[in-house]
């Protein structure tokens, strides 16, 4: 193993908050770390995730698992433990040897970008508030280049220790060369969202063309930017139904459920579009929210159906004419959700943890799918809903499901119920100023929950 020189405060068990406890897992490591990170260092949400991503990255290379032993090279790529505690000082002291010679620097390469590209954002846009955020997507695009195959002076970085060892040293020398690859990541970023908007039923005819404004200007200094996602590789298909196969190695009852053939496909298309957007902590878990998702959505079209056979005049001939009035009232109500869905799709959000979307976002986006409000229907509130969709997406050992936004189901209740009522307002063109007291409430929700956050990271013990 190299010898490596750990900064002064990671000594054995720095990760501990009590004497007694000194189990740890691997995102409250890499929150912990970079908590702990010399200054100056990246914001939280480009650094974080790129901690992540490098750790995984360096996981799976051989020669990692060589020289710093096989089970902390697991533990660092996660292999779908990040969420659990796992009480193994040593390896994670191991671990720490390798964050400190190879995924610090590495990372604080990558996430210096998302700053690069901020004087390249959309201006004029009618609503802007989702766009600042967009600029952490690019440290993936670039840390993909860096681990990816040696094209001249880009890739090969993580193929040995000497690369990783000849790159850290002279990393300067490469920052021309991946500003040019961050750039024109950026473009596809926002080519991105400009395809998501074209294909929302009420696309914006003003962002879409300030986006088309900003693309094109900026390709003909820095290049076209590359198409959104590329076609998934067939290595890429075979890991994703190998992680997929080993839940089902532990839970084979789950073949036997209604829907599995249909959740089978969401969570390994959820899982493919991960990789190829560079996502290193693969979680086949998601099968489970797939299956609850695919039998929701079975109800909700069963529950269409059995609408529209009740409306039928053949059946209810006296209240024929009610009832295709209120048919008519619904196709409006449809296209408001319709324009509230769009909104929201568009939507990136302010201080969220990573560059996907909150958990929060995800529920309020199926929500607004047409036709869901009848699982609504199942519920009290809202915030019962939620309080349910929380406890069963939670995974074992952990106290909030991942990518949530809030730290607790109460707070995700509200964030979700104002970000609802917000975009709702917004779509309503009556809807006056209340667009605007819905976006000063959720405003101050989440300055709550960033700076709970913020204080989280800032505490010496994590």
């Amino acid at each position: 193993m190299p010898v490596l020189d750990l900064p002064e405060w990671a000594v054995p068990l720095w990760w501990a908050t009590d004497p007694d406890h000194t189990g740890v897992s691997g995102n409250q490591l890499i929150r912990r770390w970079y908590a702990r990170m010399s200054a100056p260092k990246p914001p939280v949400n480009a650094c974080v995730p790129e901690l992540a991503g490098w750790s995984g990255v360096l996981g799976r290379r051989t020669w990692v698992q060589a020289e710093f032993r096989a089970r902390p090279a697991e533990l660092a790529r996660g292999a779908g433990l990040r969420n659990r505690e796992i009480d193994e000082p040593d390896n994670w002291n191991t671990v720490s040897r390798l964050y400190s010679g190879y995924v610090d620097p590495l990372a604080r390469f990558s996430a210096e970008f998302a700053a690069v590209v901020h004087d390249m954002r959309p201006r004029g846009l009618p609503n802007d508030g989702w766009v600042g955020p967009l600029k952490n997507r690019v440290p993936p695009i670039v840390r993909t280049v860096m681990a990816g195959a040696t094209d001249g002076p880009l890739g090969g970085v993580a193929d040995s220790s000497a690369s990783a060892d000849r790159f850290i040293a002279a990393r300067a020398a490469h920052r021309p060369d991946y500003e040019r690859i961050a750039r024109r990541g950026y473009l596809s970023v926002l080519l991105d969202r400009l395809e998501q908007l074209r294909d929302a039923d009420s696309p914006d005819d003003t962002t879409m063309r300030v986006l088309e404004r900003t693309i094109a200007a900026h390709a003909a200094k820095h290049g076209d930017p590359e198409q959104p996602l590329r076609k998934p590789t067939g290595d890429e298909k075979q890991r994703v139904h190998e992680l997929l196969a080993a839940v089902l190695e532990q839970q084979p009852t789950l073949t036997n459920h209604r829907y599995f053939t249909e959740a089978y496909r969401r969570a390994a298309d959820t899982l493919l579009r991960w990789t190829v957007q560079g996502r290193e902590d693969l979680d086949a878990g998601i099968i489970f929210a797939a299956l609850r998702w695919a039998r929701m959505d079975a109800l909700r079209k069963q529950a269409l159906l059995d609408a529209r056979e009740s409306l039928s005049p053949d059946r209810f001939p006296e209240a024929a004419v009610d009832a295709l009035a209120g048919v008519e009232q619904r196709m409006d109500i449809d296209a408001l959700f319709a324009r509230a869905h769009a909104t929201l799709a568009a939507h990136a959000e302010p201080g969220a943890p990573t560059a996907a979307d909150s958990w929060e976002k995800s529920l309020a986006l199926r929500l607004l799918a047409q036709g869901n409000a009848v699982v609504i229907d199942a519920y009290d509130s809202l915030a019962d809903l939620v309080r349910a969709a929380w406890a069963d997406t939670l995974a074992e050992g952990d106290d909030r499901p991942a990518q949530a936004y809030a730290a607790d189901v109460e707070t995700a209740a509200r964030y979700i119920q104002i970000l609802l009522s917000m975009v709702v307002s917004s779509a309503d063109r009556s809807a006056g100023s209340g667009t605007e007291r819905y976006a000063r409430r959720l405003d101050r929700i989440r300055a709550r929950v960033t700076a709970a956050r913020e204080q989280r990271m800032s505490e010496p013990d994590g």
